[in-house]
């Protein structure tokens, strides 16, 4: 069952993730800002990190270059959710290495669990 690290200070956004994500057979994780993710993270390894842009403390591209950084989650893919859509966020996502930015706003259910499917499961570690 791949897992999944679900990063966001919006409590509804991460419960509605969090179902839906169950409901299609992932494991969930979840932290309310970056510092919180990369603790979960050291407990457990997620598969894939659906995370926030806009947080406090640390954003999400503060939290990507950490995670980044850290040897063994170099390689887990990591999905931001945000409602921007800025060419210049997607710039800089990309710069800072495999990640795609998918926009809350836009996402239809089936869709974007098809395509996650097929992103997360190449990475799985076992």
């Amino acid at each position: 069952m791949p897992r999944i690290l679900v990063v966001d200070d919006e409590p509804d956004l991460v419960e509605l993730l969090t179902y839906n994500l169950e409901k299609e057979g992932h494991s969930v994780l979840s932290a309310t800002d970056g510092q919180e993710a990369l603790r979960s993270m050291e407990g457990s390894r997620p598969d894939a990190v659906l995370l926030d842009l806009m947080m406090p403390n640390m954003d999400g591209f503060q939290t990507l270059t950490e995670i980044r950084s850290r040897s063994g989650f170099a390689g887990i893919p990591v999905i931001m959710l945000t409602a921007r859509g800025a060419v210049d966020d997607r710039i800089k996502g990309l710069e800072l290495g495999r990640m795609i930015i998918w926009r809350s706003r836009l996402v239809r259910r089936n869709w974007f669990f098809d395509w996650m499917q097929c992103y997360v499961a190449p990475n799985r570690q076992e």
